[in-house]
């Protein structure tokens, strides 16, 4: 993982807006779903973009 510098505030709802430039460069799209894994020890939350062929496999 590599840091952008970019720094974002969750909202009072739990929102988190994902700058248009990352989305762009990772191919997500308006709607795309997304998985969510967290890592409690490390302090990470990491965020996928869901393939519903994956779970075929």
């Amino acid at each position: 993982m590599q840091p952008t510098g970019i720094i974002r505030c969750i909202d009072d709802q739990g929102r988190l807006v994902i700058p248009k430039n990352i989305r762009n460069d990772l191919g997500i799209e308006d709607n795309d779903p997304l998985e969510i894994f967290a890592d409690k020890s490390k302090g990470l939350v990491i965020l996928t973009k869901y393939r519903m062929e994956d779970e075929m496999c």
